[in-house]
């Protein structure tokens, strides 16, 4: 791959206000991409990681601003996926405990 590219990851909220409280998910997303990595040899110091949390502001906003900017990019995300230099990463695995933190 020529250029920037950008790793979109797609996981399930393990809790209501934290999609990762223990870390599990983010030791699988490390794993993940340093395979992701091996494989193809397409992450450098240019490459994007998408992991919502993160990437966007989270409900309860500070401002009025956040909420717009939230309201706006989630209008947009599905374009992260589809975009000739993305890369979906699906972080499909429930761990037992966070049955026990929703």
């Amino acid at each position: 791959v020529d250029g920037s590219c950008m790793v979109v990851v797609s996981h399930p909220w393990l809790s209501k206000g934290d999609p990762d409280p223990t870390g599990e998910q983010l030791a699988q997303l490390v794993k993940e991409l340093d395979r992701f990595e091996s494989s193809t040899g397409v992450i450098n110091e240019d490459t994007g990681v998408f992991y919502d949390f993160c990437s966007l502001p989270q409900k309860p906003f500070n401002t009025e601003e956040e909420k717009n900017l939230f309201n706006y990019q989630l209008r947009g995300m599905r374009k992260l996926y589809i975009a000739s230099n993305s890369f979906v990463l699906v972080l499909p695995h429930i761990p037992p405990s966070a049955h026990t933190q929703t």
